[in-house]
């Protein structure tokens, strides 16, 4: 009878065989220790995200045992199954994703301040005091770009909306790294376009949980074959996408664009920032995600 060890042993070895991309795209190899460490730490989380973890870390080089790169397991509610499964995040670290930019050559400038301002509670209707963080980049032969992040849109709070964990300890320090983040992923969307940071996520994954290594082991890498990789390989392994990540996405959209919804759709923006924080039903939300987006990109 195979022990745990061996079949998360197994397991990696086809994980790795699905990875193999060309050489030329390969910047690390994976590391086959932190790796078994991984699948034996959650058994019951789908390829799909493994996967997804790997090649990200291949693709920019991101070390997991130098907290670079994360993989954030949480719940995810299966509205098909009426169930709750594990889902993968993969994150970088703050420190990484700014890396990531920086090697473009074309990051010029960048800076963050915090202050107090007021935001329209859709639910009451009244302004409500908030604090904000305010990030500018500036992009080589580029003007600036600019992002405001609020507290209430990115901490992690108990039900009676009290902060916890870093949001906590640290919130001005996170809502600063928040809102840097997302004006890095608008100026640099060929590179940091699909990628998120540990701190920006922490609200709808939670905290992740750091792999140690029971027994030092000497680390051996692993060779990576040269292979051609094709969509139809790709498609094998969708991601698909939950509630909150669409939430989010329309959120960021939304705020961006200042579209003129009366004379398009017969509502208001603010409606329809409201419609998209408090629906719940999935496939409603696809149907306004598709929606939304059908209506942004030609103003783009």
């Amino acid at each position: 009878m195979e022990t745990q060890i061996e079949v998360a042993k197994d397991v990696t070895q086809e994980l790795i065989s699905m990875c193999n991309m060309p050489a030329n795209q390969v910047k690390r190899a994976m590391d086959n220790n932190y790796l078994s460490m991984l699948v034996k730490a959650n058994p019951n989380l789908n390829k799909q995200h493994f996967v997804e973890f790997i090649t990200k870390a291949q693709l920019t080089g991101a070390d997991p045992r130098l907290n670079q790169i994360y993989l954030i397991v949480h719940d995810s509610w299966n509205s098909q199954t009426q169930t709750k499964e594990p889902k993968g995040t993969t994150v970088f670290s703050y420190q990484f994703f700014i890396r990531l930019a920086q090697q473009t050559g074309q990051l010029e400038d960048f800076d963050v301040d915090i202050s107090e301002d007021t935001y329209l509670d859709l639910m009451t209707g009244k302004r409500r005091p908030s604090l904000t963080a305010r990030a500018w980049v500036k992009r080589k032969g580029q003007g600036k770009l600019n992002y405001k992040a609020r507290l209430w849109e990115f901490a992690k709070t108990t039900k009676d909306g009290v902060l916890m964990g870093n949001w906590k300890a640290s919130p001005y320090l996170m809502l600063e790294k928040c809102a840097v983040t997302n004006v890095m992923r608008w100026a640099f969307p060929e590179v940091l376009g699909n990628f998120y940071v540990a701190d920006e996520m922490e609200k709808s994954t939670g905290s992740h949980t750091e792999l140690k290594p029971v027994i030092e082991t000497k680390i051996e890498p692993i060779a990576i074959e040269t292979k051609q990789v094709t969509e139809e390989s790709i498609e094998e392994f969708p991601v698909e996408k939950d509630i909150e990540d669409y939430r989010a996405e329309l959120k960021k959209d939304l705020d961006q664009f200042d579209i003129d919804w009366v004379a398009k759709i017969g509502k208001d923006k603010e409606y329809m920032l409201a419609k998209v924080e408090y629906e719940n039903d999935l496939d409603k939300m696809k149907s306004m995600f598709d929606f939304i987006k059908k209506t942004i990109y030609p103003v783009r």
